[in-house]
Protein backbone atom coordinates (compact mmCIF):
# COMPACT_ATOMS: atom_id res chain seq x y z
CA UNK A 1 0.00 0.00 0.00
CA UNK A 2 2.79 2.27 0.87
CA UNK A 3 4.66 1.57 -2.46
CA UNK A 4 1.34 2.89 -4.62
CA UNK A 5 0.85 5.57 -2.30
CA UNK A 6 4.51 6.70 -3.20
CA UNK A 7 4.25 5.54 -6.72
CA UNK A 8 0.72 8.16 -7.07
CA UNK A 9 3.29 11.93 -7.35
CA UNK A 10 5.50 10.75 -9.27
CA UNK A 11 2.53 9.36 -11.79
CA UNK A 12 1.06 13.33 -11.15
CA UNK A 13 4.24 14.51 -12.24
CA UNK A 14 4.98 12.59 -15.14
CA UNK A 15 1.45 13.88 -16.65
CA UNK A 16 1.65 17.14 -15.82
CA UNK A 17 5.33 17.39 -17.21
CA UNK A 18 4.03 15.09 -20.58
CA UNK A 19 1.10 17.85 -20.90
CA UNK A 20 3.02 21.05 -20.17
CA UNK A 21 5.94 19.43 -22.26
CA UNK A 22 4.28 20.02 -25.40
CA UNK A 23 2.94 22.91 -27.17
CA UNK A 24 -0.22 21.62 -27.84
CA UNK A 25 -0.38 20.95 -24.30
CA UNK A 26 0.79 23.79 -22.74
CA UNK A 27 -1.91 25.77 -25.18
CA UNK A 28 -4.90 23.50 -23.95
CA UNK A 29 -4.16 24.60 -20.17
CA UNK A 30 -3.80 28.26 -21.31
CA UNK A 31 -7.14 27.76 -23.29
CA UNK A 32 -8.91 26.73 -19.93
CA UNK A 33 -7.52 29.15 -17.98
CA UNK A 34 -8.42 31.61 -20.84
CA UNK A 35 -12.54 30.23 -21.09
CA UNK A 36 -12.35 30.39 -17.16
CA UNK A 37 -11.53 33.70 -17.07
CA UNK A 38 -13.58 34.87 -19.67
CA UNK A 39 -16.60 33.11 -17.65
CA UNK A 40 -16.11 34.97 -14.80
CA UNK A 41 -15.85 38.43 -16.96
CA UNK A 42 -18.64 37.79 -19.36
CA UNK A 43 -20.79 34.96 -18.13
CA UNK A 44 -23.30 33.28 -20.53
CA UNK A 45 -24.97 30.40 -21.37
CA UNK A 46 -23.90 27.31 -21.99
CA UNK A 47 -20.21 28.62 -22.04
CA UNK A 48 -18.59 25.63 -20.31
CA UNK A 49 -19.09 24.07 -23.52
CA UNK A 50 -16.05 26.04 -24.38
CA UNK A 51 -13.94 23.83 -22.26
CA UNK A 52 -14.49 20.52 -24.97
CA UNK A 53 -11.75 22.18 -27.27
CA UNK A 54 -8.62 22.74 -25.34
CA UNK A 55 -9.42 18.83 -23.71
CA UNK A 56 -9.69 16.96 -27.42
CA UNK A 57 -6.83 18.93 -28.16
CA UNK A 58 -4.78 17.62 -25.19
CA UNK A 59 -6.32 13.86 -25.74
CA UNK A 60 -5.24 13.75 -29.17
CA UNK A 61 -1.85 15.73 -28.82
CA UNK A 62 -0.56 13.49 -25.59
CA UNK A 63 -3.64 10.96 -25.14
CA UNK A 64 -5.40 10.01 -22.59
CA UNK A 65 -3.32 10.86 -19.39
CA UNK A 66 -3.39 14.46 -20.93
CA UNK A 67 -7.16 14.55 -21.75
CA UNK A 68 -7.85 13.64 -18.47
CA UNK A 69 -5.62 15.97 -16.79
CA UNK A 70 -6.73 18.65 -18.79
CA UNK A 71 -10.67 17.76 -17.87
CA UNK A 72 -9.97 17.96 -14.26
CA UNK A 73 -8.25 21.59 -14.44
CA UNK A 74 -11.21 22.60 -16.66
CA UNK A 75 -13.77 20.52 -14.21
CA UNK A 76 -11.98 22.40 -11.39
CA UNK A 77 -11.77 26.29 -13.00
CA UNK A 78 -15.25 25.86 -14.26
CA UNK A 79 -16.58 25.73 -10.61
CA UNK A 80 -14.54 28.78 -9.40
CA UNK A 81 -15.45 30.59 -12.23
CA UNK A 82 -19.35 29.73 -10.84
CA UNK A 83 -21.38 27.75 -8.93
CA UNK A 84 -23.30 24.67 -9.43
CA UNK A 85 -24.84 22.34 -8.66
CA UNK A 86 -23.53 18.95 -7.45
CA UNK A 87 -25.56 16.67 -9.96
CA UNK A 88 -24.39 19.69 -12.67
CA UNK A 89 -20.49 19.04 -11.26
CA UNK A 90 -21.01 14.86 -11.85
CA UNK A 91 -22.61 15.32 -15.37
CA UNK A 92 -19.65 17.80 -16.37
CA UNK A 93 -17.00 15.35 -14.88
CA UNK A 94 -18.58 12.44 -16.99
CA UNK A 95 -18.90 14.70 -20.11
CA UNK A 96 -14.89 16.03 -20.19
CA UNK A 97 -14.08 12.24 -19.37
CA UNK A 98 -16.03 11.37 -22.06
CA UNK A 99 -14.83 13.46 -24.71
CA UNK A 100 -11.14 13.01 -23.23
CA UNK A 101 -11.16 9.36 -23.47
CA UNK A 102 -13.20 9.20 -26.86
CA UNK A 103 -11.23 11.69 -28.58
CA UNK A 104 -7.91 9.22 -27.29
CA UNK A 105 -9.56 6.42 -28.27
CA UNK A 106 -10.30 7.87 -31.96
CA UNK A 107 -5.88 9.04 -31.92
CA UNK A 108 -5.23 5.53 -31.03
CA UNK A 109 -7.06 3.97 -33.99
CA UNK A 110 -5.36 6.50 -36.16
CA UNK A 111 -2.09 5.22 -35.15
CA UNK A 112 -2.55 1.54 -35.38
CA UNK A 113 -4.14 2.56 -38.87
CA UNK A 114 -0.88 4.28 -39.40
CA UNK A 115 1.38 1.58 -38.08
CA UNK A 116 -0.67 -0.84 -40.14
CA UNK A 117 0.59 1.03 -43.18
CA UNK A 118 4.06 1.37 -42.77
CA UNK A 119 4.27 -1.72 -42.04
CA UNK A 120 2.14 -3.37 -45.47
CA UNK A 121 4.06 -0.75 -47.28
CA UNK A 122 7.42 -1.94 -45.57
CA UNK A 123 5.92 -5.65 -46.64
CA UNK A 124 5.47 -4.69 -49.93
CA UNK A 125 8.81 -3.14 -50.44
CA UNK A 126 10.26 -6.21 -49.19
CA UNK A 127 8.61 -8.31 -52.05
CA UNK A 128 9.66 -5.94 -54.60
CA UNK A 129 12.91 -6.45 -54.02
CA UNK A 130 12.72 -10.18 -53.38
CA UNK A 131 12.32 -11.05 -56.80
CA UNK A 132 12.24 -9.71 -60.91
CA UNK A 133 9.63 -11.89 -61.53
CA UNK A 134 7.06 -9.46 -62.32
CA UNK A 135 3.67 -11.34 -62.01
CA UNK A 136 4.59 -12.62 -59.17
CA UNK A 137 5.86 -9.17 -57.35
CA UNK A 138 2.46 -7.73 -58.50
CA UNK A 139 0.04 -10.07 -57.64
CA UNK A 140 1.68 -10.43 -54.00
CA UNK A 141 1.33 -6.68 -54.11
CA UNK A 142 -2.24 -6.72 -55.13
CA UNK A 143 -3.18 -9.43 -52.94
CA UNK A 144 -1.63 -7.18 -49.78
CA UNK A 145 -3.44 -4.16 -51.17
CA UNK A 146 -6.98 -6.08 -51.38
CA UNK A 147 -6.45 -7.46 -47.58
CA UNK A 148 -4.72 -3.99 -46.46
CA UNK A 149 -8.08 -2.34 -47.30
CA UNK A 150 -10.50 -4.96 -46.87
CA UNK A 151 -11.93 -5.43 -50.41
CA UNK A 152 -12.86 -7.80 -52.70
CA UNK A 153 -10.01 -7.56 -55.34
CA UNK A 154 -6.75 -5.97 -56.98
CA UNK A 155 -5.34 -5.82 -60.38
CA UNK A 156 -2.24 -3.96 -62.23
CA UNK A 157 -2.80 -3.68 -65.95
CA UNK A 158 0.45 -2.62 -68.22
CA UNK A 159 0.00 -0.35 -71.29
CA UNK A 160 0.83 -2.65 -74.10
CA UNK A 161 3.69 -1.41 -76.41
CA UNK A 162 1.57 -0.42 -79.16
CA UNK A 163 -0.46 2.12 -76.25
CA UNK A 164 -3.79 0.49 -77.82
CA UNK A 165 -4.83 -1.91 -74.77
CA UNK A 166 -3.91 -2.55 -70.64
CA UNK A 167 -2.43 -6.28 -70.44
CA UNK A 168 -3.13 -7.87 -67.30
CA UNK A 169 0.32 -7.88 -65.19
CA UNK A 170 -1.01 -9.06 -61.85
CA UNK A 171 -4.15 -9.97 -59.56
CA UNK A 172 -5.94 -11.46 -56.53
CA UNK A 173 -9.64 -11.85 -55.87
CA UNK A 174 -10.99 -11.87 -59.61
CA UNK A 175 -12.45 -14.66 -61.14
CA UNK A 176 -11.16 -16.50 -63.92
CA UNK A 177 -14.78 -15.81 -65.77
CA UNK A 178 -14.34 -11.96 -65.38
CA UNK A 179 -10.33 -12.14 -66.19
CA UNK A 180 -11.54 -14.19 -69.58
CA UNK A 181 -14.51 -11.31 -70.13
CA UNK A 182 -11.82 -9.79 -73.17
CA UNK A 183 -9.47 -7.36 -73.49
CA UNK A 184 -9.35 -4.04 -71.68
CA UNK A 185 -9.36 -1.21 -74.96
CA UNK A 186 -8.55 2.23 -74.06
CA UNK A 187 -10.34 3.18 -76.88
CA UNK A 188 -13.47 2.00 -75.50
CA UNK A 189 -12.50 2.53 -72.12
CA UNK A 190 -12.83 6.32 -71.00
CA UNK A 191 -12.14 5.39 -67.04
CA UNK A 192 -8.49 4.37 -68.77
CA UNK A 193 -8.46 7.08 -70.67
CA UNK A 194 -8.35 9.56 -67.88
CA UNK A 195 -6.31 7.39 -65.71
CA UNK A 196 -3.63 6.98 -68.05
CA UNK A 197 -3.42 10.70 -68.36
CA UNK A 198 -2.72 10.84 -64.52
CA UNK A 199 -5.98 11.18 -62.93
CA UNK A 200 -7.44 9.47 -60.10
CA UNK A 201 -10.85 7.69 -61.20
CA UNK A 202 -13.81 6.43 -58.78
CA UNK A 203 -16.50 4.49 -60.59
CA UNK A 204 -19.24 4.57 -57.89
CA UNK A 205 -21.43 2.07 -59.63
CA UNK A 206 -19.51 -0.15 -61.94
CA UNK A 207 -23.01 -1.63 -63.20
CA UNK A 208 -24.34 1.41 -64.48
CA UNK A 209 -22.01 3.67 -65.34
CA UNK A 210 -21.31 4.75 -68.54
CA UNK A 211 -17.49 5.28 -68.55
CA UNK A 212 -16.72 1.21 -67.51
CA UNK A 213 -16.08 -0.81 -70.46
CA UNK A 214 -17.89 -4.36 -68.84
CA UNK A 215 -20.63 -3.09 -66.75
CA UNK A 216 -22.32 -6.18 -67.50
CA UNK A 217 -19.20 -8.28 -66.23
CA UNK A 218 -18.97 -6.33 -63.06
CA UNK A 219 -22.10 -7.47 -61.90
CA UNK A 220 -22.16 -10.94 -62.10
CA UNK A 221 -18.78 -10.89 -60.90
CA UNK A 222 -20.57 -8.89 -57.64
CA UNK A 223 -18.06 -5.98 -58.57
CA UNK A 224 -20.06 -2.45 -56.55
CA UNK A 225 -17.37 0.49 -56.78
CA UNK A 226 -13.84 0.52 -58.89
CA UNK A 227 -10.56 2.33 -57.70
CA UNK A 228 -8.52 3.05 -60.53
CA UNK A 229 -4.92 4.87 -60.02
CA UNK A 230 -2.42 5.70 -62.65
CA UNK A 231 0.73 3.37 -62.17
CA UNK A 232 3.69 5.27 -62.51
CA UNK A 233 7.60 5.83 -62.33
CA UNK A 234 9.46 8.92 -62.34
CA UNK A 235 6.38 10.72 -64.47
CA UNK A 236 5.45 8.08 -66.28
CA UNK A 237 2.15 6.50 -66.72
CA UNK A 238 2.96 2.58 -67.21
CA UNK A 239 -0.64 1.37 -66.84
CA UNK A 240 -3.51 0.59 -64.08
CA UNK A 241 -4.19 -0.13 -60.20
CA UNK A 242 -8.20 -1.29 -60.13
CA UNK A 243 -8.92 -1.87 -56.28
CA UNK A 244 -12.47 -3.49 -56.82
CA UNK A 245 -15.02 -3.17 -53.74
CA UNK A 246 -18.37 -5.72 -53.36
CA UNK A 247 -20.54 -2.20 -51.82
CA UNK A 248 -21.02 0.83 -53.50
CA UNK A 249 -18.46 3.33 -51.87
CA UNK A 250 -16.82 6.36 -51.79
CA UNK A 251 -13.43 6.13 -51.40
CA UNK A 252 -11.43 8.28 -48.42
CA UNK A 253 -8.56 10.27 -48.98
CA UNK A 254 -6.82 8.35 -46.86
CA UNK A 255 -7.40 5.00 -49.03
CA UNK A 256 -6.63 7.21 -51.56
CA UNK A 257 -3.44 8.15 -50.89
CA UNK A 258 -2.53 5.12 -49.51
CA UNK A 259 -3.41 3.52 -52.93
CA UNK A 260 -1.02 6.10 -54.84
CA UNK A 261 2.00 5.54 -52.41
CA UNK A 262 1.53 1.43 -53.11
CA UNK A 263 1.87 2.12 -57.14
CA UNK A 264 4.44 4.46 -56.73
CA UNK A 265 6.17 1.16 -55.56
CA UNK A 266 5.17 -0.87 -58.16
CA UNK A 267 5.67 1.52 -60.59
CA UNK A 268 9.26 1.16 -59.07
CA UNK A 269 8.81 -2.69 -59.27
CA UNK A 270 7.64 -2.79 -63.71
CA UNK A 271 10.67 -0.78 -64.24
CA UNK A 272 13.15 -3.09 -62.19
CA UNK A 273 11.68 -5.77 -63.62
CA UNK A 274 11.64 -4.40 -67.29
CA UNK A 275 15.67 -3.26 -67.12
CA UNK A 276 16.24 -6.55 -66.07
CA UNK A 277 14.29 -8.68 -69.02
CA UNK A 278 16.07 -6.45 -71.21
CA UNK A 279 19.75 -6.28 -69.74
CA UNK A 280 18.92 -10.16 -69.73
CA UNK A 281 18.29 -10.65 -73.42
CA UNK A 282 21.10 -8.10 -74.72
CA UNK A 283 22.81 -10.81 -72.44
CA UNK A 284 21.37 -14.17 -73.98
CA UNK A 285 22.14 -12.02 -77.76
CA UNK A 286 25.67 -11.55 -76.99
CA UNK A 287 26.06 -14.79 -75.56
CA UNK A 288 24.62 -16.61 -78.70
CA UNK A 289 26.93 -14.29 -80.95
CA UNK A 290 29.43 -15.45 -78.72
CA UNK A 291 28.83 -19.25 -79.36
CA UNK A 292 28.23 -18.45 -82.93
CA UNK A 293 31.70 -17.10 -83.05
CA UNK A 294 33.41 -19.57 -81.16
CA UNK A 295 32.00 -22.73 -82.84
CA UNK A 296 32.60 -21.15 -85.86
CA UNK A 297 36.60 -21.07 -84.96
CA UNK A 298 36.22 -23.97 -83.56
CA UNK A 299 34.76 -25.85 -87.16
CA UNK A 300 37.52 -23.64 -89.29
CA UNK A 301 40.55 -24.38 -87.31
CA UNK A 302 39.43 -27.67 -87.19
CA UNK A 303 38.82 -28.22 -91.12
CA UNK A 304 42.16 -26.66 -91.54
CA UNK A 305 44.65 -28.53 -89.25
CA UNK A 306 44.37 -31.77 -90.79
CA UNK A 307 45.23 -31.03 -94.85
CA UNK A 308 47.78 -28.81 -92.87
CA UNK A 309 49.39 -31.27 -90.42
CA UNK A 310 49.93 -33.80 -94.13
CA UNK A 311 51.23 -31.14 -95.78
CA UNK A 312 53.63 -30.82 -92.38
CA UNK A 313 54.57 -34.54 -92.56
CA UNK A 314 55.29 -34.76 -96.29
CA UNK A 315 57.51 -32.07 -95.89
CA UNK A 316 59.03 -33.70 -93.63
CA UNK A 317 59.75 -36.53 -95.31
CA UNK A 318 61.36 -34.72 -97.68
CA UNK A 319 63.60 -33.14 -95.55
CA UNK A 320 64.28 -37.24 -94.50
CA UNK A 321 65.35 -37.80 -97.42
CA UNK A 322 63.21 -40.78 -98.19
CA UNK A 323 62.25 -39.72 -101.40
CA UNK A 324 65.39 -38.59 -102.61
CA UNK A 325 68.01 -36.00 -101.84
CA UNK A 326 67.69 -32.40 -103.00
CA UNK A 327 69.99 -29.97 -103.58
CA UNK A 328 70.95 -27.22 -100.78
CA UNK A 329 68.38 -24.62 -101.69
CA UNK A 330 65.47 -26.66 -102.03
CA UNK A 331 65.99 -28.10 -98.49
CA UNK A 332 65.72 -24.63 -97.61
CA UNK A 333 62.78 -23.67 -99.36
CA UNK A 334 61.22 -26.42 -97.72
CA UNK A 335 62.39 -25.92 -93.89
CA UNK A 336 61.07 -22.27 -94.21
CA UNK A 337 57.46 -24.24 -95.57
CA UNK A 338 58.28 -26.55 -92.33
CA UNK A 339 58.73 -23.97 -89.79
CA UNK A 340 55.58 -21.66 -91.13
CA UNK A 341 53.71 -24.74 -91.22
CA UNK A 342 54.42 -25.26 -87.79
CA UNK A 343 53.31 -21.58 -86.59
CA UNK A 344 50.18 -22.31 -88.48
CA UNK A 345 49.59 -25.40 -86.70
CA UNK A 346 50.15 -23.57 -83.25
CA UNK A 347 47.52 -20.82 -84.48
CA UNK A 348 45.17 -23.53 -85.13
CA UNK A 349 45.79 -24.87 -82.17
CA UNK A 350 45.28 -22.27 -80.26
CA UNK A 351 42.38 -21.05 -82.01
CA UNK A 352 40.92 -24.58 -81.11
CA UNK A 353 41.79 -24.21 -77.49
CA UNK A 354 40.08 -20.52 -77.07
CA UNK A 355 37.13 -21.77 -78.67
CA UNK A 356 36.67 -24.30 -76.34
CA UNK A 357 37.31 -22.60 -73.66
CA UNK A 358 34.81 -19.77 -74.08
CA UNK A 359 32.20 -21.90 -74.72
CA UNK A 360 33.33 -24.79 -71.49
CA UNK A 361 34.09 -27.30 -73.73
CA UNK A 362 36.36 -29.42 -71.75
CA UNK A 363 35.65 -33.24 -72.61
CA UNK A 364 36.80 -34.47 -69.25
CA UNK A 365 33.68 -33.44 -66.64
CA UNK A 366 34.12 -31.25 -63.61
CA UNK A 367 35.93 -33.04 -60.74
CA UNK A 368 38.16 -32.20 -57.79
CA UNK A 369 41.73 -31.84 -58.70
CA UNK A 370 45.01 -31.81 -56.87
CA UNK A 371 46.56 -28.66 -57.91
CA UNK A 372 49.99 -29.50 -57.55
CA UNK A 373 49.83 -32.65 -59.43
CA UNK A 374 48.45 -30.23 -62.57
CA UNK A 375 51.39 -27.95 -62.30
CA UNK A 376 53.96 -30.99 -61.81
CA UNK A 377 52.54 -32.19 -64.80
CA UNK A 378 52.80 -28.87 -66.61
CA UNK A 379 56.02 -28.07 -65.85
CA UNK A 380 57.08 -31.92 -66.45
CA UNK A 381 56.09 -31.47 -69.83
CA UNK A 382 58.36 -28.28 -70.72
CA UNK A 383 61.59 -29.10 -68.70
CA UNK A 384 63.38 -30.58 -72.31
CA UNK A 385 62.56 -27.15 -73.64
CA UNK A 386 63.84 -25.49 -70.81
CA UNK A 387 67.39 -27.23 -70.19
CA UNK A 388 67.58 -26.59 -74.17
CA UNK A 389 67.32 -23.11 -73.93
CA UNK A 390 69.47 -23.34 -70.81
CA UNK A 391 66.48 -21.92 -68.89
CA UNK A 392 66.25 -22.99 -64.83
CA UNK A 393 62.69 -24.44 -64.72
CA UNK A 394 61.11 -25.06 -60.75
CA UNK A 395 58.61 -25.80 -59.09
CA UNK A 396 57.41 -24.13 -55.07
CA UNK A 397 54.95 -26.49 -54.34
CA UNK A 398 53.49 -27.02 -50.22
CA UNK A 399 52.18 -30.27 -49.50
CA UNK A 400 49.19 -28.41 -47.52
CA UNK A 401 47.72 -27.24 -51.22
CA UNK A 402 43.86 -27.56 -51.18
CA UNK A 403 42.00 -28.95 -54.19
CA UNK A 404 39.62 -27.06 -56.59
CA UNK A 405 37.33 -28.16 -58.29
CA UNK A 406 37.45 -27.71 -62.29
CA UNK A 407 39.19 -29.51 -65.95
CA UNK A 408 42.25 -31.12 -65.73
CA UNK A 409 43.22 -30.67 -69.47
CA UNK A 410 42.15 -26.78 -68.88
CA UNK A 411 44.47 -25.95 -66.25
CA UNK A 412 46.72 -27.79 -68.16
CA UNK A 413 46.99 -25.80 -71.09
CA UNK A 414 46.36 -22.40 -68.65
CA UNK A 415 49.56 -23.37 -66.76
CA UNK A 416 51.35 -24.50 -69.80
CA UNK A 417 50.75 -21.45 -72.06
CA UNK A 418 52.33 -19.07 -68.85
CA UNK A 419 55.48 -21.83 -68.63
CA UNK A 420 55.89 -21.26 -72.30
CA UNK A 421 55.65 -18.04 -72.87
CA UNK A 422 57.91 -17.22 -69.67
CA UNK A 423 60.81 -19.80 -71.44
CA UNK A 424 59.83 -18.50 -74.35
CA UNK A 425 61.39 -14.85 -73.37
CA UNK A 426 63.73 -15.67 -70.73
CA UNK A 427 67.73 -15.19 -72.20
CA UNK A 428 69.92 -18.03 -71.49
CA UNK A 429 70.94 -18.64 -67.89
CA UNK A 430 67.32 -17.09 -66.57
CA UNK A 431 65.05 -18.92 -64.55
CA UNK A 432 61.49 -19.67 -64.28
CA UNK A 433 59.95 -20.30 -61.06
CA UNK A 434 56.05 -22.12 -60.87
CA UNK A 435 54.61 -21.30 -56.88
CA UNK A 436 51.16 -22.12 -55.59
CA UNK A 437 50.16 -20.90 -52.52
CA UNK A 438 46.58 -21.66 -49.85
CA UNK A 439 44.62 -18.41 -49.95
CA UNK A 440 41.10 -17.94 -48.50
CA UNK A 441 38.78 -20.49 -50.48
CA UNK A 442 41.70 -19.96 -53.29
CA UNK A 443 44.60 -21.15 -54.70
CA UNK A 444 47.01 -18.65 -55.75
CA UNK A 445 49.55 -19.72 -58.72
CA UNK A 446 52.43 -17.56 -59.52
CA UNK A 447 54.58 -17.88 -62.69
CA UNK A 448 57.84 -15.93 -62.82
CA UNK A 449 60.62 -15.53 -65.05
CA UNK A 450 63.44 -13.25 -65.25
CA UNK A 451 62.68 -12.78 -69.01
CA UNK A 452 62.81 -9.60 -71.28
CA UNK A 453 59.86 -8.36 -69.10
CA UNK A 454 56.96 -6.29 -70.76
CA UNK A 455 56.41 -2.55 -71.42
CA UNK A 456 54.04 -0.91 -68.69
CA UNK A 457 52.20 0.99 -71.62
CA UNK A 458 51.82 -2.67 -73.02
CA UNK A 459 50.24 -4.31 -69.77
CA UNK A 460 46.14 -3.13 -70.25
CA UNK A 461 46.42 -5.50 -73.85
CA UNK A 462 48.58 -8.20 -73.37
CA UNK A 463 45.25 -10.63 -72.49
CA UNK A 464 43.57 -8.98 -76.01
CA UNK A 465 43.50 -12.00 -78.84
CA UNK A 466 46.19 -11.30 -81.34
CA UNK A 467 48.28 -8.96 -79.03
CA UNK A 468 51.78 -9.40 -79.10
CA UNK A 469 54.05 -6.95 -77.30
CA UNK A 470 56.87 -4.68 -79.02
CA UNK A 471 59.75 -6.37 -77.85
CA UNK A 472 58.45 -10.04 -78.00
CA UNK A 473 58.16 -9.48 -81.74
CA UNK A 474 61.76 -8.58 -81.42
CA UNK A 475 62.80 -11.30 -79.80
CA UNK A 476 60.38 -14.01 -82.11
CA UNK A 477 58.82 -12.60 -84.91
CA UNK A 478 56.52 -15.51 -85.80
CA UNK A 479 53.51 -16.04 -82.78
CA UNK A 480 49.95 -16.28 -82.76
CA UNK A 481 49.52 -13.37 -79.91
CA UNK A 482 46.73 -16.38 -78.48
CA UNK A 483 48.22 -17.54 -75.42
CA UNK A 484 47.26 -15.07 -73.04
CA UNK A 485 43.94 -14.87 -74.47
CA UNK A 486 43.69 -18.65 -73.90
CA UNK A 487 44.83 -18.61 -70.63
CA UNK A 488 42.50 -15.74 -69.38
CA UNK A 489 39.70 -17.35 -70.99
CA UNK A 490 40.34 -20.55 -69.04
CA UNK A 491 40.71 -18.11 -65.78
CA UNK A 492 37.47 -17.28 -66.02
CA UNK A 493 35.49 -20.28 -66.90
CA UNK A 494 37.14 -21.27 -63.48
CA UNK A 495 35.51 -18.39 -61.82
CA UNK A 496 38.88 -17.40 -60.77
CA UNK A 497 41.10 -14.16 -61.57
CA UNK A 498 44.58 -13.16 -63.51
CA UNK A 499 46.83 -10.60 -63.39
CA UNK A 500 50.41 -9.45 -64.23
CA UNK A 501 53.20 -7.11 -62.94
CA UNK A 502 56.76 -6.44 -65.03
CA UNK A 503 59.80 -4.21 -65.19
CA UNK A 504 61.25 -4.54 -68.94
CA UNK A 505 64.89 -6.30 -68.17
CA UNK A 506 64.16 -7.46 -65.09
CA UNK A 507 61.13 -10.12 -65.69
CA UNK A 508 57.71 -10.67 -65.69
CA UNK A 509 54.96 -12.59 -62.99
CA UNK A 510 51.34 -13.75 -63.54
CA UNK A 511 49.20 -14.44 -60.42
CA UNK A 512 46.23 -16.89 -60.70
CA UNK A 513 43.99 -17.14 -58.44
CA UNK A 514 41.66 -19.62 -58.51
CA UNK A 515 38.38 -20.66 -56.16
CA UNK A 516 38.68 -24.05 -54.36
CA UNK A 517 34.76 -24.04 -54.96
CA UNK A 518 33.20 -22.46 -57.70
CA UNK A 519 30.27 -20.13 -57.22
CA UNK A 520 28.51 -21.56 -60.15
CA UNK A 521 27.49 -25.34 -61.39
CA UNK A 522 29.89 -25.46 -64.51
CA UNK A 523 28.55 -27.33 -67.04
CA UNK A 524 29.86 -30.87 -68.60
CA UNK A 525 31.13 -31.09 -72.30
CA UNK A 526 31.48 -33.30 -75.42
CA UNK A 527 34.13 -31.80 -77.43
CA UNK A 528 37.85 -33.12 -77.63
CA UNK A 529 40.15 -32.23 -75.47
CA UNK A 530 42.91 -29.92 -77.31
CA UNK A 531 46.00 -31.36 -78.84
CA UNK A 532 49.12 -31.55 -76.96
CA UNK A 533 52.21 -29.01 -77.63
CA UNK A 534 54.89 -31.19 -76.37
Amino acid sequence: MAARTAAMPLTEVSLWRQLIGTRVGLASLSAVLLISLLRVIFPFAGSEHLYYLPIIAAAFQSGLGGGITTAVVAVALSLLAGAASPASVLLRVMCFLAAAMLTAEGRRQMVRRAEAECTEIGQIMTSIVSSLNLEEVLSTIAERVATAMGMKACSFRLLAKDGKSLLLAGTHGLSDRYLAKGPVEVAHSPVDQQVLRGRIVTVADAASDAWFQYPEQAKQEGIASVLCVPLRTQGEVLGVVRLYSERPRRFSAREVHFVTMLAEQAGLAVKNARLYMDMRARYEHLGEMERVKSEYMRKVSHELRAPLAAMQSSLQLLLKGLLGEMPERQREMVQTAVRRGAGLLDLLDDMLVLSRSRAEAWLIPLKELQVAEVIRKAVGLFQARARSKKVTLEADLPPDLPTIVGYAEGLEELFGNLIANAIQYTPKGGKVQVAAQPGNDTVRVIVTDTGIGIPEQELPYIFEEFYRAENARQVQKEGTGLGLSVVKSIVETHEGTVSVESKVGQGTTFRVSLPTKPRTAMPEVRTASPPAKE
